[in-house]
């Protein structure tokens, strides 16, 4: 990944697993993509459903049925995202 300091000497930092996704993502967020941006179409709208039914409270954000999908979906993206 190749950076400049302020005072413009190049950097370069070499990182796996985890911590190449997590630069990655930072830079993402940087260039103003997020996460989302590299869901399928499907896992969108089942992201946008969830919200909404966390928004009309039909899910509390806080119960163990919640915290389950989330985990379940935060796996699955990551697993797009570093393939």
């Amino acid at each position: 990944m190749p950076e400049r300091t302020g005072s413009g000497n190049p950097v370069t930092i070499k990182a796996e697993g985890l911590m190449a996704c997590c630069l990655q993502q930072e830079i993402d967020h940087l260039n103003g993509k997020l996460i989302l941006d590299y869901a399928s179409l499907l896992q969108r709208l089942k992201i946008k459903k969830t919200l909404a039914k966390i928004k009309s409270g039909e899910i509390k954000e806080s119960s163990e049925k919640s915290k389950m999908r989330q985990s379940s979906l935060i796996k699955r993206l990551n697993t797009d995202y570093t393939d």
